[in-house]
């Protein structure tokens, strides 16, 4: 998890909690959905992640509590807010978040 002990903090705790059982509450269609979402693989690759990110962070960010969730692929990272106000509603924003797929550039 990132920053370095983020997840010790009563509100990344609970953040990190509520992500799990979005996970958990998966299907295994749902949780391969994410899992590309995030790292772009569909599956976790026979080995393991390769060099440099050799695992998935989680960064814990002090934003605002609707600001959707962020993926960054080239180093399988996922932003949530530390702020959201429930497990329903970060569940609701990974939902959104995953189900847009494109980007734009300005």
């Amino acid at each position: 998890y990132a920053p370095a002990r983020a997840a010790v903090s009563p509100e990344g705790a609970r953040t990190i909690e509520w992500f799990w059982a979005y996970v958990e509450s998966l299907d295994q269609g749902g949780r391969s959905a994410l899992l590309e979402w995030i790292t772009g693989y569909r599956c976790m690759p026979a080995g393991g992640f390769s060099e440099p990110f050799r695992s998935m962070t989680i960064a814990l960010m002090d934003a605002d509590p609707g600001r959707r969730p962020c993926a960054h692929t080239c180093a399988l990272q996922l932003d949530l807010s530390l702020r959201c106000r429930s497990g329903e509603e970060l569940a609701a924003l990974l939902d959104e978040a995953s189900a847009n797929r494109q980007f734009h550039m300005q």
